[in-house]
């Protein structure tokens, strides 16, 4: 993908504000800054837009809001309602408690390739740990991987080779391109065209 096509980043949440909170200051730090941000909010109360506004206000990030009533779970409609406001041509989903490793956009980009989506994987975090990082509000997604990766190994995560940077080819990555029934919007990147059909 060119460096100057636009990656519109939509984040789905629901009344959960320090997980959203701690999402959007990891924003701060991507090694790509051309990307905007799209909140697909599934009804959450004041408190959420109040969080955002404060973001968009001291940030540099263009950030935008989607909000419809909460009348159960419609999340597939918020992400529907937060694309129509995209001007980005790429589109990249995560979870509203998806917090991104400073190259979570720039390595989107690099893997983008016209008439293919990428499906990506998270990392969880077990629940003593992320309470410690609520308490302590330690900015982890700014840690050395190579410090994640030996958390991981002592059991404070799962998935601890995800934070290493393994090479992997071309041809490696497209061995299961039919294999999509496993694929989550908590890291999935498609283009805008294709999101819509190809015929609009």
């Amino acid at each position: 993908m060119h460096p100057a096509t636009k990656i519109s980043l939509i984040i789905t949440t629901y009344n959960w504000l320090q997980a959203l909170g701690f999402v959007l200051r990891s924003l701060e730090y991507q090694t790509d800054k051309n990307f905007e941000v799209i909140i697909a909010d599934d009804g959450s109360g004041p408190d959420t837009k109040q969080l955002i506004k404060n973001f968009s206000d001291t940030s540099e990030i263009t950030v935008k809001h989607f909000w419809h009533e909460d009348d159960g779970f419609r999340v597939a409609a918020a992400r529907n309602g937060a694309a129509a406001l995209a001007e980005g041509d790429y589109f990249v989903f995560i979870d509203g408690d998806c917090c991104l490793m400073p190259s979570f956009i720039a390595s989107h980009r690099k893997r983008a390739e016209n008439k293919w989506f990428v499906a990506g994987r998270r990392v969880y975090l077990k629940k003593r740990f992320t309470a410690k990082i609520f308490k302590k509000a330690w900015r982890f997604f700014n840690w050395p991987s190579c410090i994640l990766f030996i958390m991981g190994l002592t059991g404070q995560c799962n998935r601890p080779f995800q934070f290493l940077s393994i090479p992997q080819s071309n041809k490696a990555r497209k061995k299961q391109a039919k294999k999509w029934e496993k694929v989550q919007t908590c890291n999935l990147g498609v283009w805008k065209e294709d999101f819509y059909g190809r015929w609009v």
